[in-house]
């Protein structure tokens, strides 16, 4: 896998959709990038139609064809608006902490699902700490800690199939890619 496992890709195996062709139709400094970005902008659509732009941390699962936030239950803004607005972009522009010098800028868009599962264990709840310990440091908590936080700490996990990226590398020429609904390029 390569640049892929940089902590952003979830352990393998388990139920999950197959993904259709669109990791492997991407120039592999594309997919790479993916896993070098510490954080992404994700914009959602408010209920006034607004777009509402947060700072994040993106989970991303090649194998499974798709890109995971999550959010608190106590901060779950992300959350109703993809409930109500599926409508998602993750703009990856900001290269700060990657160890290469200057990936491709990209845009992630997408139709993004958000169930009503509360998440506080389980391998995409550790692959989701694993990742955010990856990016900044997380003191281990008590269990008094835990239950006083329990907000925090407790997910919705937003899953986001693309429809679309495109990506911009330093020589500024853009490139994009179509993705169809079984996850087929268009």
């Amino acid at each position: 896998m390569g640049g892929r496992d940089q902590g952003l890709v979830a352990a393998r195996g388990g139920a999950g959709p197959t993904p259709g062709p669109w990791v492997d139709a991407l120039p592999p400094d594309v997919v790479d990038a993916f896993g070098r970005y510490h954080t992404c902008e994700l914009s959602t659509v408010a209920k006034d139609g607004t777009p509402i732009t947060w700072p994040t941390t993106p989970l991303f699962q090649p194998d499974e064809g798709r890109f995971v936030v999550g959010t608190a239950i106590g901060l779950n803004r992300k959350a109703l608006h993809v409930r109500r607005e599926p409508r998602v972009a993750m703009l990856f522009s900001d290269p700060t902490g990657t160890d290469r010098g200057d990936p491709p800028r990209i845009l992630v868009q997408g139709m993004a699902r958000c169930p009503e599962d509360l998440n506080v264990s389980g391998p995409l709840v550790h692959d989701f700490w694993r990742n955010i310990e990856r990016v900044q440091r997380v003191p281990r908590m008590t269990a008094v800690t835990m239950r006083r936080l329990d907000w925090y700490h407790i997910r919705l996990f937003l899953f986001i199939p693309p429809t679309r990226i495109a990506w911009w590398r330093a020589d500024g020429e853009r490139h994009e890619l179509e993705i169809g609904e079984a996850g087929n390029v268009a």
